[in-house]
């Protein structure tokens, strides 16, 4: 896996199907690729609503239900060990919480660092 900055989402180069499903429907509403930004605030919303979702499959308790401690523990090892397809490419996180990304068909990728 790499730490990257500054990609882009391309719908017709990506292998990922959210990566074009995501492209497909901006699109389709601003007539543009979508920025860099867009992808990442999207790919910021998927892993919390994804860990979120596993944290009530283990628990099989709502999120609504749980004591507001629990499910910040529960959530910050959700999202720490979980891997997630995104817009971006397959992102996890390593055991310092440093952004792991492996790129899928994005433009503009640079590799800063080996992980």
């Amino acid at each position: 896996m790499l730490a990257l900055s500054a990609v882009s989402v391309r719908a017709e180069t990506s292998p990922l199907p959210v990566n074009r499903a995501f492209a497909a429907e901006y699109m389709g509403r601003f007539k543009k690729d979508p920025p860099q930004f867009a992808a990442q605030a999207y790919t910021g919303v998927q892993v919390m609503v994804e860990a979120l979702r596993k944290v009530e499959k283990e628990t099989k308790k709502k999120i609504t239900r749980m004591e507001l401690g629990e499910v910040r523990e529960r959530l910050n090892r959700a999202v720490r060990t979980g891997s997630y397809k995104t817009p971006l490419g397959e992102i996890a996180l390593n055991r310092e919480g440093v952004l792991l990304l492996r790129p899928q068909g994005l433009f503009g990728a640079r590799p800063i660092s080996k992980v």
